[in-house]
């Protein structure tokens, strides 16, 4: 008595796990209950559905020549979808040296710097049409030939794209490319200005992860453009990128 007590104690807590499985009941008598599902258990039977019968069956514990099996076959479990976005934030800092420019006023100022401090919004748990995350940058500009120079700070936002994965080292390879507006300070030897402009970028980047942190090198073009000129600043930058929220991590 003290073994069926225990064996029974040990089925419904293997059945609670198990919710919705299939098992097969070989009865005494040789009518066999097979794949169905248990709704419920008392100390005397089991109430029992099987998928082509409208109505529960009732089969007595005592016409049971043995305990109850997992069925050789088991429904399909349908997995929930998956939050398709989600609330995870890195921040990134970089800093980088203008080398090749162009443009009208490239000849003048052909070289600068460049550095910024951003966020990705990591808000797919895959890449999602290669999209990794959404980018937001603040970068401050400085192209001088004293006494004169451009100075800029813009703010531009675009999709951080996965391009490839050198998976032996760890190195992952994406593409953002950005638009914005810009704040531009521009002095001459005569003159100086001051006006907001549109901005547009790309960013061509080498990552890896050193634990929490995501060190990257970067190629980095930044435009301006007006009725009059464009002016194109090529730079390499590294830079550092540090979760924010758990997920992050990539």
């Amino acid at each position: 008595m003290t073994r069926h007590l225990l064996a029974g104690l040990f089925l419904s807590a293997t059945l609670a796990a198990a919710e919705s499985a299939h098992y097969d009941f070989y009865q005494k008598n040789g009518q066999n209950v097979l794949g169905a599902e248990i709704v419920s258990e008392s100390a005397t039977e089991y109430l029992v559905r099987l998928s082509y019968v409208p109505t529960p069956i009732k089969i007595q514990k005592a016409n049971l020549a043995r305990q109850p099996a997992l069925s050789a076959v088991q429904p399909q479990i349908t997995k929930k979808p998956s939050q398709l976005l989600q609330a995870n934030f890195a921040l990134h800092a970089f800093a980088g040296y203008a080398f090749f420019n162009a443009g009208q006023v490239a000849s003048i100022f052909g070289q600068g710097y460049r550095a910024g401090v951003g966020t990705d919004w990591l808000l797919f748990r895959e890449p999602f049409w290669r999209i990794c995350a959404i980018t937001a940058n603040v970068t401050f500009s400085r192209f001088q030939n004293s006494p004169r120079y451009i100075q800029t700070i813009d703010l531009q936002i675009g999709p951080k794209l996965l391009i490839y994965k050198w998976s032996p080292y760890g190195v992952t390879f994406y593409l953002t490319p950005t638009v914005g507006l810009a704040q531009v300070n521009l002095k001459g030897y005569t003159f100086e200005s001051g006006y907001t402009n549109v901005v547009g970028g790309a960013v061509l980047a080498a990552e890896k992860h050193l634990g929490p942190i995501a060190l990257a090198l970067q190629l980095n073009t930044n435009s301006l453009f007006d009725k009059s000129q464009i002016f194109t600043a090529t730079a390499f930058s590294l830079a550092a990128a540090y979760p924010l929220t758990a997920g992050a991590h990539k």
